[in-house]
């Protein structure tokens, strides 16, 4: 079983008095728990994964393209965002989040880079009342058609990686809790390859100016 995500699990977010009705502004700062059993297992799969190298073994990436910021605020927070999370954003951050949505929204972000290769993240967040807030959300990275010899009258192929996000959140009093499901595809030219990847998350307001939050992210099987 290959954790397709990191485990940077507790963020401790300082949220400081609000300054008008529209905007709060915020000072986080990040903590990673050192969990020595993790850190245990963590020695035990690279010790693993060397010894496959040594023998011939291929070794293989998860959906790495899942770890890429999806929105402008949560990157200027240098991804300090998991226990801020009320935005859209926090779909791919912490699914607690939705939790603290309280109107209908949608989001849209949009990254180009060299060799035509395009990033976009559309969001959607729908509060149910009682029943807790629902989010949906695409991510997908790829190029334009491309040939990839240096034989001009070759095929172009195309390289994309895709995700289908849902998730949910609901806030019991102080405490938000929410879980994600993710279905992950992988192209390059005729090869593929799918598969699925789970959030989980969990938020907690101390004081009105101190939130504690963890979340767990794309944690499933290779693809």
């Amino acid at each position: 079983m290959i954790l397709n995500g990191n485990y940077e699990f507790s963020i401790l977010n300082v949220e400081l008095t609000k300054i008008c009705a529209s905007r709060k502004f915020f000072r986080n700062l990040k903590f990673i728990i050192h969990n020595s059993k993790l850190s245990l297992a963590a020695v035990f799969f690279t010790f693993v994964s060397a010894a496959n190298a040594q023998v011939g073994t291929p070794l293989t990436t998860g959906a790495d393209f899942l770890l890429m910021t999806t929105g402008a605020r949560p990157d200027g927070m240098g991804q300090a965002f998991s226990a801020v999370a009320d935005d859209i954003n926090t779909l791919t951050f912490n699914p607690a989040g939705l939790a603290n949505i309280r109107l209908p929204e949608v989001g849209y972000g949009h990254e180009s880079f060299v060799a035509d290769i395009g990033y976009d993240f559309v969001g959607a967040a729908i509060p149910t009342g009682e029943y807790g807030v629902l989010g949906l959300g695409y991510v997908g990275v790829g190029t334009a058609p491309f040939n990839s010899t240096a034989n001009p009258g070759a095929a172009s192929v195309v390289a994309q990686d895709r995700a289908f996000i849902a998730g949910w959140g609901k806030s019991f009093y102080d405490v938000h809790v929410g879980v994600g499901v993710k279905y992950i595809m992988r192209q390059i030219d005729t090869v593929q390859g799918n598969g699925f990847g789970f959030d989980v998350g969990v938020r907690y307001r101390v004081f009105p100016f101190l939130t504690f939050a963890a979340s767990g992210l794309n944690i499933g099987p290779g693809i």
